[in-house]
């Protein structure tokens, strides 16, 4: 038996709500920027042995190490998309991970009680960034407070509660991948 083979879940049912609605599945970082304020700095920290960088040029191919690479986008640039999600029928929107993560697909979350500040908001920001050929984060005092600094993680979960507040307001639901 093979543990990527689909198992059979007895009593399982899909909740009624979500029975033919149109989700619409959001990887945040690639959706839309609405808050430049909260965008990875060019050598704001390292990732994988190699220091992250924003992408300026949303048109350029993924490099190979992609993964530390950030397009800028946001909660914030979601916000400001909704109406058009609506226009389209979406109902239900379906996130990739969005907690506290180095990488900008968030599937290795470090914490999962907090969105992560660069999907949010950073209220508090300041320090260091590393060099060109950093190879770890003891000097990255920048990112240290971006993603770590309490006020910057309960400002991103207020912004987040308010966030599903207004998507419920609107009638749609939200689903969040961890």
């Amino acid at each position: 038996e093979s543990c990527f083979d689909y198992k059979i879940t007895p009593g399982f049912h899909v909740p009624q709500w979500a029975k033919g609605v149109v989700m619409y599945q959001i990887f945040v970082d690639r959706f839309y920027n609405g808050d430049t304020d909260n965008d990875v700095e060019d050598l704001e920290y390292v990732y994988i042995g190699r220091p992250v960088y924003k992408v300026k040029n949303w048109e350029q191919n993924p490099s190979t190490m992609d993964v530390g690479c950030f397009y800028g986008g946001d909660l914030q640039g979601v916000w400001d998309k909704l109406d058009y999600l609506q226009e389209l029928g979406i109902e239900v929107l379906y996130f990739n991970p969005m907690f506290v993560s180095p990488s900008n697909h968030k599937y290795d979350t470090q914490d999962y009680d907090h969105i992560d500040p660069h999907y949010g908001k950073i209220v508090k920001d300041g320090g260091s960034l590393v060099h060109e050929g950093a190879m770890d984060n003891s000097q990255a005092t920048k990112y240290q407070i971006r993603s770590a600094d309490p006020e910057n993680l309960e400002a991103s979960n207020l912004f987040f509660a308010r966030f599903v507040e207004e998507v419920h307001r609107r009638g749609m639901k939200v689903i969040m991948d961890g």
